[in-house]
């Protein structure tokens, strides 16, 4: 077994009954073998913060003070930790800076320690600098691990950080904690919206139907709103993303089989409308015996009323 792997595998086993001597394997190979290595200075910063943790609550009588800014949002929500407060400990915030440091100096393209990192240094009282890593780290590799974190950053709602969630959304869509509301708030707005976002929110919506989720009414209520708004304001952009799928779209979704006996839902009326607005219907389309229909609700009837076109 490779020396170095050997000194990591001692390093883990320790972990699991004895965090003290863990931090003896690891510090001493950080001093010799393994100074080259960024995994050793990484996860010796990581345990070194978490030595200082349980140092603190053991020694501390009172509360001790929680970093307001942890990652709520994202599967780094645990590792908190408490602010620097001149609490004398034998291990340091400063000392597991330094290894975190030298971690992602070697290994620039690795994003495993960020998460780490940044959580000390706003433990550190370094909000903006914690930021600017990340802003840093997420314009040379648009790592949704790091997104997710920045949206944990920012004090605003994160339905309400509209480039982090367009870029959040197109990496992930099938994204279902922050979708629906904040597609929901971007159609409520998009007489106020540029062209290059509406382009973005209507490819948004389209791929969610176009990944599988054709059965829930919501996506097709949202698509209905756009095509309505982008066929008066905006017909070119609406072209451009739904010419080359009319087609197969009208055999995919709006084939009249779907259509033929179906329930009047919210589901089956917010795809009729979209039938009616994206592909051409014979007069004799069940689709029209849905919109025209008698058994639609008000407030169906009222939402056929202000789409189809």
């Amino acid at each position: 077994m490779d020396p170095n792997d050997a000194a990591m595998e001692r390093f883990f086993t320790a972990l699991e009954s004895n965090y003290d001597d863990a931090y003896r394997i690891i510090l001493g190979f950080s001093s010799d073998f393994g100074s080259k290595l960024p995994t050793t200075h990484g996860y010796l910063g990581v345990l070194i913060a978490c030595l200082r943790e349980l140092e603190l609550r053991r020694n501390t009588a009172k509360q001790t003070i929680p970093v307001h800014h942890v990652f709520k949002h994202s599967e780094f929500a645990q590792f908190v930790l408490t602010k620097e407060e001149n609490q004398r400990t034998k291990y340091t915030l400063s000392n597991a800076r330094q290894h975190l440091e030298q971690a992602l100096k070697q290994d620039r393209h690795n994003d495993f320690f960020v998460p780490y990192y940044v959580q000390v240094l706003i433990a550190l009282d370094k909000y903006d600098e914690a930021v600017s890593v990340l802003e840093r780290r997420y314009a040379q590799e648009k790592s949704i691990h790091i997104l997710r974190m920045l949206i944990s950053l920012d004090p605003r709602e994160p339905v309400d950080q509209v480039p982090h969630m367009l870029e959040y959304l197109e990496m992930d869509p099938y994204e279902s904690k922050w979708f629906d509301k904040f597609i929901g708030n971007q159609l409520d707005n998009l007489e106020n919206t540029s062209e290059d976002i509406l382009k973005r929110l209507l490819l948004i919506i389209v791929n969610r139907i176009e990944l599988g989720d054709i059965l829930e009414a919501s996506k097709w209520r949202y698509l209905a709103i756009m095509v309505k708004f982008l066929s008066h304001e905006h017909k070119d952009l609406l072209n451009s993303i739904m010419d080359q799928r009319r087609s197969w779209w009208h055999t995919m979704y709006f084939d009249k089989s779907k259509f033929r006996d179906v329930e009047i839902t919210d589901h089956a009326v917010y795809m009729a409308t979209c039938a009616q607005q994206l592909v051409d219907l014979d007069s004799e389309d069940p689709i029209y015996k849905i919109l025209c229909g008698d058994d639609l609700s008000e407030e169906q009837s009222s939402f056929v009323n202000d789409h189809i076109v």
